[in-house]
């Protein structure tokens, strides 16, 4: 009861949710759980799906979410009252991204816990050689690294460790076995949000004109838009666009709380155009064709890894007259394109399957 009443006291002065703090309490109490690192429980469409898709790979886990709320615990009190079985990095992109991911997996390693991680993200964003380095050095210890595509996997090889297996995102385990053939109805869908604190501002201002300027056109030529955001904190940014637009056919729609409803949201679209990686994931994992607006190296690390980097558009180059370029191009080609989607999703599927039945096995004995 003590650390619970702490734990409210300071949830606001350092972001905790409430799955934060449920977690702090179990993993206190022990009982063999298995930590997961990574960023659950904050509106995120694309962390729950990672998170639902490791639970789904590694059924005989009890996990618990190890992320802001473990660190508190770690600095306050002697947590872990049991030996732990093993340790997940998951996602989505973790390594070489943020200090707190490597200082909570480094805790893990000392303690001599199991580790590993399927389908994680590496960022190409290298700030200190040194962090890179202990990143090196820690999975040097894991029981098995799997990473998200080749883009990741090159970051590694560059730095030296040269035994990570390429799965893909973690959530292609959670698509569906067969894809319904699709029939086009006369919609787009749109992902739009906020984007990296690193983007300079004129390139950020740019991206919303031209995206404008885009919608526009697409309507004036017969096209409904729909907006599909996958987090909570993009709802304002969406609000704006669509009283901008302040057109019929430019509609909201929020069904980021449900793989479910945002994957039937999805389906009735004919193309897809996504900013947030998990956005334009969850499209390919329906067999919508789609762009990818690239604001980070994961974004082009999906995509290589799908073998569809002819449609991993930089943000800095967005205009309206290369997007309505490519939507034409997805039209013309949309029977091989949906096809290839279809055969890249269903390998990866197949994949991380087959891996994680070894996995399991490994993690047993």
């Amino acid at each position: 009861m003590e650390l619970y009443q702490t734990l409210q006291n300071v949830k606001h002065k350092i972001g905790l949710s409430k799955r934060d703090i449920k977690s702090v309490i179990n993993i206190a109490s022990g009982n063999s759980l298995s930590p997961y690192i990574g960023f659950v429980g904050y509106s995120n469409l694309g962390d729950e799906l990672i998170f639902e898709a490791y639970k789904q790979l590694f059924p005989q886990a009890k996990f618990i979410v190890f992320g802001k709320g473990a660190w508190l615990l770690e600095k306050n009190i002697s947590f872990f009252k049991s030996d732990l079985p093993y340790a997940a990095l998951g996602g989505g992109t973790l390594i070489n991204e943020g200090e707190l991911w490597l200082q909570l997996t480094e805790k893990l390693l000392d303690r001599g816990v199991p580790v590993f991680c399927f389908g994680t993200g590496v960022s190409e964003l290298i700030t200190q050689k040194s962090t890179l380095d202990r990143w090196i050095k820690a999975l040097n210890e894991f029981k098995f690294v799997g990473v998200r595509g080749p883009l990741s996997n090159k970051v590694l090889c560059d730095a030296g460790f040269k035994h990570a297996t390429v799965l893909g995102d973690t959530a292609l385990s959670l698509a569906p076995s067969l894809l319904i053939k699709k029939r086009q109805n006369g919609i787009i869908g749109i992902n739009y949000g906020h984007t990296s604190s690193d983007l300079p501002s004129h390139i950020s201002q740019n991206y919303r004109l031209e995206l404008v300027k885009l919608i526009r056109k697409l309507i004036v030529d017969g096209q409904k838009i729909v907006l599909l955001p996958v987090w909570s904190n993009d709802l304002p940014t969406n609000q704006s666009l669509v009283e901008e637009i302040d057109n019929p056919n430019c509609q909201l729609k929020c069904s980021y709380k449900s793989y479910r409803e945002y994957s039937d949201a999805i389906q009735k679209c004919d193309i897809f155009i996504g900013q947030k990686l998990h956005s334009t994931i969850v499209a390919l994992m329906n067999g919508v064709p789609s762009i990818m607006i690239d604001y980070h190296s994961k974004c082009a690390d999906f995509m290589e890894s799908v073998e569809l980097r002819e449609y991993d558009i930089k943000i800095s180059d967005f205009s309206m007259k290369l997007i309505i370029q490519k939507i034409q191009e997805l039209r013309d080609k949309y029977t091989f394109v949906t096809s290839h989607i279809e055969s890249k999703i269903l390998e990866y599927k197949k994949l991380q399957s087959k891996t994680a039945e070894k996995l399991n096995i490994m993690l047993r004995s």
